[in-house]
């Protein structure tokens, strides 16, 4: 019986694509028991001739062109949901680095709402963290900068301005508008006085800091007084503002202990301020220089509060909201309480009977409160809220969220990203993992899901949730490795373990048939890269570890090389002795990034992290010799968590949203069996790349042993010509 040359791809972010990597892969993948069919044989050693014509190549295997500009073509910044605010018929919610638009009419329309319903987006760029309605004009504080919306029409706002923030290392957190006055407090520089005579042309008349942390949050304006809680210190510092643009001190309560105040609402000479994670405090402020406690709520996990007529609305982490009565000014009773919306609950907006509520990463929701008693849950829309994973399928982008669920992205034309499907199966989806239409997740906080997306339309749920907590799965044909173990999925309705083990604790890459590593950043023992002989499936065995003197965050293959991360360096570890991995090369970063997911597209890899030079590329074709070659800073100031490539587009998610990027030097990729993806369409580049290669911020380290690189492929092939004649004969 004659064996059959193949390449498997067993995941698809794990590609050889030079000629030197992909030969030596199909050789490493006959069985030892084989022989080479003499007319196989002579057809590699033709294609080897080619190549080595072709490529030039003697000691260092051939590659792509590493590209030389990664071009931003397109963004999807559908991400968490810190405030919300009603006007006009009109809700406007902060999702993730965009404004978006839905229309609030009857109650029957309020409970037909869904993530589709959005009737205008403004994209802002940067992470949203409030809203602040002024008549016509629209505050929309992101960290980096106060953008001006004019909402005269009120289902299409448009910017008309914005402020940058000009103080480095700090977050814009809030507005508060008194007049032509704007209030902006900045986490870790204090109060921006803004003069808004013009709307369209914003000016900073000058700054207020404060003493201690100096985390200014919410605020709140009532007659000539500004009113700052302040976040870590604990004290709420009352400002005059009679005359607008030159504030002064008037007064200041503190809590005499190392507290957080996140928000203020003030009634009636009364402060009301909610104190993160504990409850509610009440301030006597009639006389503004001498602020007095008088009373406070306790026992609830506060957040943001506002006052309607003589009630006030408390949002409650992982709850929903609260209302409390004001008999009388200086007292709170409750009066009920609204669940059904899980997770971080951040702004809170009440309008008229109903409520608005922004739940971070799980959306936001519309309540009826027309009896305070008993709110009632119209309606919930889920966000993105957060992209923590990435696969390709096809012209769809499969975006693991940071809560709730998956979802299914048209990149058919990455200058219009678009979700047209959302997919619940709950968790926190570390990892997706796709093979032919079949998806697999890891679900964090919960267990193994297994999806039909044949139709990405109308994709089916086989399992949802099955066994550990898992945050990791990688698919190799009737077998999902996870961090909890082995599971046999050849029945995708119901899988079941074939081992558990702990071994399997970390983020995997499948090398060659028969051995899987692990890249293992979480065990309390052995951190590092674990290589494990998987070929009995319900009894792997360890067989080597290479540990590199810290946590291993990722691993991707090229060739009998394996590139892993950890934390800021990218390390090359020779794999030819399996029972013997050896260091080869590490490029080491001088600066403050640390990576946080891989991606090998040919010799090329893509590794994402933050919080600057988020996205960068390694030629790593020659392994003893890698190097750096773009540094890619991208929107938004948090660290970027996945990475995927798919032709010329490069996707890259964060907290904030997905961004896509266009490589001006594409790298060819290989389509992962049995299924075969239409053509991802490259947009055209839009804008110029951020940053170029930034030459002496990394340096290389080369070991004394390096791999045997054998002068060209002929050589290998000539070998194992030898070597089938003699088994023929023997």
């Amino acid at each position: 019986m004659k064996d059959i040359i193949y390449l498997p791809l067993y995941k698809s972010r794990t590609i050889m694509s030079s000629p030197s990597c992909t030969l030596y892969s199909i050789i490493s993948h006959l069985r030892p028991s084989g022989c080479i069919h003499p007319r196989v044989l002579v057809s590699l050693l033709f294609c080897s001739l080619a190549i080595a014509a072709c490529a030039g190549e003697t000691n260092t295997p051939a590659s792509a062109s590493p590209p030389t500009n990664l071009v931003i073509t397109g963004a999807l910044p559908n991400g968490p949901s810190f405030d919300i605010v009603y006007s006009g018929g009109y809700v406007y919610v902060a999702e993730g680095s965009e404004v978006r638009v839905y229309f609030s009419g009857t109650d029957s329309q309020i409970r037909g709402l869904g993530w589709r319903s959005a009737i205008s987006k403004v994209a802002i760029d940067d992470a949203i963290y409030a809203l602040t309605l002024d008549g016509n004009n629209l505050y929309v504080v992101s960290g980096g900068k106060l953008s001006i919306l004019d909402i005269t029409t009120r289902s299409s706002p448009r910017i008309i301005a914005e402020l940058k923030n000009p103080y480095p290392y700090t977050m814009m957190r809030d507005a508060a508008v008194s007049g032509t006055t704007a209030y902006v407090s900045v986490h870790g520089a204090g109060i921006l006085v803004v003069n808004m005579t013009d709307p369209r042309h914003p000016s900073i008349a000058q700054k207020v800091a404060f003493e201690g942390y100096n985390r200014p949050w919410r605020l709140a304006v009532s007659d000539h007084f500004l009113y700052v809680p302040l976040e870590t210190d604990g004290r709420l510092e009352i400002l005059d503002i009679s005359r607008p643009l030159t504030p002064v001190g008037a007064g200041r309560f503190s809590a005499g202990e190392m507290t957080s105040f996140s928000g203020v609402a003030v009634k009636d000479g009364y402060a009301y301020i909610s104190e993160y994670h504990t409850g509610v405090r009440i301030i006597d402020v009639r006389n503004a220089s001498t602020p007095r406690e008088v009373s406070r709520v306790t026992g609830v996990n506060a957040n943001d509060i506002r006052i309607q007529g003589n009630r006030a609305y408390v949002s409650v982490r992982y709850q929903g909201f609260s209302v409390y009565d004001i008999p009388k000014p200086g007292t709170l009773i409750l009066a009920g309480q609204a669940s059904g919306m899980e997770g971080y609950i951040e702004g809170i907006c009440p309008s008229g009977n109903r409520t608005y509520l922004a739940g971070e990463s799980f959306g936001f929701a519309v309540y009826d409160t027309s009896n305070p008693a008993a709110p009632s849950l119209m309606v919930k829309v889920p966000v993105i809220g957060g992209v923590d994973s990435l696969a390709v399928y096809g012209n769809y982008l499969v975006v693991g969220a940071h809560n709730l669920g998956v979802w299914l992205v048209d990149v058919t034309d990455p200058t219009d990203p678009h979700e047209v499907t959302f997919i619940d199966v709950g968790g926190r989806n570390s990892m997706v993992d796709v093979k032919g239409s079949t998806l697999y997740t890891a679900g964090q906080w919960c267990g193994l899901s297994i999806v039909d997306i044949s139709d990405p339309l109308h994709p089916v749920v086989r399992t949802r949730d099955f066994g550990e907590n898992i945050g990791s799965v990688l698919v190799d044909g009737e077998y999902a490795f996870t961090d909890a173990g082995i599971v046999d999925v050849r029945n995708t309705s119901a899988p079941s373990y074939v081992r558990k083990d702990p071994i399997f604790n970390g983020r995997f890459v499948k090398y060659r048939t028969d051995y899987l590593l692990v890249a293992d950043s979480l065990s309390s023992t052995t951190k590092g890269l674990r290589i494990l002989d998987v070929r009995d499936r319900s009894n792997p065995r360890e067989i080597a570890t290479f540990s590199p003197g810290t946590a291993c965050i990722d691993v991707v293959i090229c060739g009998s090389t394996a590139v892993a991360l950890t934390g800021n360096d990218i390390i090359a570890v020779d794999l030819s002795d399996m029972n013997r991995p050896q260091e080869i090369s590490r490029l080491s970063y001088a600066g403050i990034w640390s990576g946080t997911d891989l991606f090998i597209n040919g010799s090329i890899v893509y590794a994402v992290g933050g919080p600057t030079g988020d996205l960068r590329s390694i030629d790593v074709s020659n392994p003893a010799n890698m190097t750096l070659t773009t540094v890619t800073d991208l929107p938004t100031s948090d660290p970027y968590n996945a990475v995927v490539v798919a032709g010329s587009a490069i996707y890259v998610g964060n907290k904030w949203g997905l961004c896509i990027l266009s490589a001006s030097t594409p790298t060819p990729t290989v389509t992962p069996a049995p299924f075969t993806p239409p053509t991802v369409i490259a947009g055209t580049p839009e804008t110029t790349p951020p940053t170029a290669a930034l030459p002496g911020l990394y340096t290389v380290t080369t070991t004394q042993r390096v791999p045997l690189v054998f002068t060209a492929p002929i050589a290998v092939l000539l070998a194992l010509f030898i070597m089938g004649m003699r088994k023929k004969h023997k």
